[in-house]
């Protein structure tokens, strides 16, 4: 019976060698939303247009971003980002549009000033946001058909484990 390693507390995730899985024995094949996301984001020159969405597709987002190729990931092993296998990019608010937000659901823990939103359907944790500050953090692995451009992101990855 397969498990989820990332949520063995004592294995450093980053140390972990991976093997990829494409997912194409499972039944029905997922596919990515074939309707464009309804917003009122402009794109800049120099930038560009991205749309993710969680596996159920209740929660999608759009966001403006520099070409990922130029945009730093947070590849963060603590508890909750380790265990849910987010990998972060962090934008201003007003570049990004989230879509089903009536979906979410919120987690909160600690000090209770970073809210994890997850799709309360399938359990897709989608984006964070720490209190009122400028930024949201999209998870970068919702992204749909832009996965040559995530792996030529510099991903950094966080020591969130020790820390907090």
């Amino acid at each position: 019976m397969p498990f989820n390693v990332r949520a063995l507390r004592d294995v450093d995730i980053h140390e972990v060698p991976l093997v990829s899985y494409s997912g194409k024995d499972r039944q029905p094949a997922y596919a990515p939303p074939t309707t464009p996301l309804s917003h009122n984001l402009t794109v800049p020159e120099g930038k560009k247009m991205y749309e993710g969405s969680c596996h159920c597709q209740a929660v999608r987002y759009a966001v403006v971003s520099d070409p990922l190729e130029n945009v730093e990931a947070n590849d963060c092993n603590c508890s909750l980002c380790g265990g849910n296998g987010t990998l972060w990019t962090y934008h201003s608010p007003s570049d990004v549009h989230i879509s089903g937000k009536e979906n979410l659901g919120c987690y909160l823990f600690g000090i209770k000033e970073n809210h994890h939103y997850f799709c309360k359907t399938c359990g897709v944790n989608v984006y964070e946001q720490r209190g009122e500050e400028d930024h949201v953090g999209l998870n970068v692995r919702l992204l749909d058909g832009y996965e040559d451009e995530v792996k030529k992101m510099t991903v950094k990855k966080s020591n969130g484990r020790n820390d907090a």
